[in-house]
């Protein structure tokens, strides 16, 4: 097992404490134990985020004209005049 040095906050040491007293475990088994639960059960539930599903920031504007080949759209974009 590897060492790691890790900072909790007031309240969740107490609770990891109070749960080591209760249990008769060493407080390292504990926050051990709570690591494993939390990394296999609210990590390992959290499915992927896909670009797809967020939410459009707002419209770009009107639609001047719809097109309606990838042509036409290239056609557009590289064939303009300035």
């Amino acid at each position: 097992m590897k060492e790691t040095t890790i900072h909790l906050s007031d309240p969740l040491h107490a609770r990891c404490m109070s749960r080591a007293n209760e249990t008769g475990q060493d407080l390292n088994n504990v926050i051990n134990a709570a690591i494993i639960f939390y990394m296999d059960t609210i990590i390992a539930q959290q499915r992927p985020y896909s670009v797809l599903e967020i939410a459009p920031a707002g419209t770009g504007g009107t639609i001047l004209k719809p097109w309606t080949s990838r042509a036409e759209l290239l056609e557009d974009y590289f064939d303009h005049e300035e």
